[in-house]
């Protein structure tokens, strides 16, 4: 395993190295004509360079290499998930330049998710034999699918999903600490909050670079498998208290739109957190109201740590996490200046 100096200081090169990326994809991205053109679902007024993603998805295979040399076991999840992440971003990279028919992209989550799944159960059963491994196998693959698809769907605004990844990523380092033993996980986590902290300097309000698919797909597979091994590991409700507002607002609209008989896998606009913007409220504020809420999230899940094993009260917090994260959403539109923390370009 990597000593906690050898990790401080890899933290620290990615996030300049993203950091330093991500302006020079800005120049690189914009030069290539590779821009996110404002049209009638966007939320944003000027041509942005799309893509940026590829800075955190680089400065985070750099962090890993020491870990890969490192790593010691029988089996290799480093190697199989670098493969798994590698498609994803090629695949995602290619749809933001020229769209990629849907079913080719289905068929890439599938084949990562695939590879992610046997990762996920190396770190036991989320079940614990309850239902047969089989089928929890193909459970884990729809999940992991189901988070990929949801995350890229709440890329709707400068800053959301960076901040996202920030919280999550710290959020799932505490719990794995709580968990004791997990520094492999810990580092991985906290390296792609490095990686996205870089990055999210020019993607706050308002936005030098979009992340792109590229970004949020990939990145999205790795928050889905982190939130699964912690599962695992017997910290399930955490793992669905953490990325409350995501699973809320994010679900309820595909509901919707399916009971609709919409198309759920076409763009759109229509989230809680696109509808406050629409309604007058800066990304910014959007984005700060949303990080309250995960700081919320965050000490609840912390929380139901002492009371493991306890279905009831487990199920109460889970509650909570919800209640809050409706009460956030019906914020949302509320103008409160104070959390308008727009960057000075």
């Amino acid at each position: 395993m990597m000593s906690l100096e050898l990790s401080i200081v890899t933290l620290i090169g990615c996030f300049i190295f993203s950091y330093l990326l991500s302006g020079n994809f800005i120049r690189l991205l914009t030069k290539k004509k590779i821009i996110a053109i404002p049209n009638s679902r966007s939320n944003h007024k000027s041509p942005t360079p799309l893509g940026g993603g590829l800075a955190i998805i680089i400065s985070f295979f750099i962090g890993c290499i020491p870990f890969l040399f490192l790593y010691n076991d029988t089996v290799k999840p480093p190697l199989y998930i670098a493969s798994a992440l590698a498609l994803l971003c090629v695949i995602s990279f290619r749809d933001d330049i020229k769209h990629v028919p849907a079913a080719i992209r289905l068929i890439a989550h599938f084949v990562a998710a695939i590879i992610g799944a046997f990762v996920v159960k190396h770190n036991g059963l989320i079940f614990k034999g309850i239902i047969d491994p089989d089928i929890e196998y193909i459970f884990i693959v729809l999940a992991i699918v189901t988070f990929i698809n949801l995350f890229n769907f709440m890329d709707g605004i400068d800053g959301i999903t960076g901040a996202q990844v920030i919280y999550l990523g710290i959020a799932i380092a505490l719990i794995l600490s709580f968990l004791n033993n997990q520094s492999s996980y810990i580092y991985i986590s906290l390296l792609l909050v490095a990686c996205t902290f870089g990055f999210l300097i020019y993607n706050w309000h308002p936005a030098r670079i979009f992340i792109g698919d590229a970004g949020s797909i990939t990145i999205g597979y790795i928050l889905s498998l982190l939130l699964l091994i912690i599962a695992a590991k017997g910290a399930w409700v955490q793992a669905i208290i953490l990325p409350m507002y995501y699973f809320a607002d994010a679900g309820y609209i595909l509901l919707k739109r399916a009971i609709s008989l919409e198309k759920i896998w076409q763009a759109h606009s229509e989230h809680f957190f696109q509808r406050a913007v629409r309604a007058g409220r800066s990304h910014a504020e959007v984005v700060v109201k949303i990080i309250i809420l995960n700081i919320i999230l965050l000490n609840l899940s912390l929380g139901a740590l002492h009371f493991k094993g306890e279905i009831l009260i487990e199920c109460l917090f889970i509650l909570c996490a919800l209640v809050g994260t409706i009460v956030t959403i019906n914020i949302l539109p509320i103008k409160i200046p104070l959390l308008d923390l727009k960057a000075k370009r």
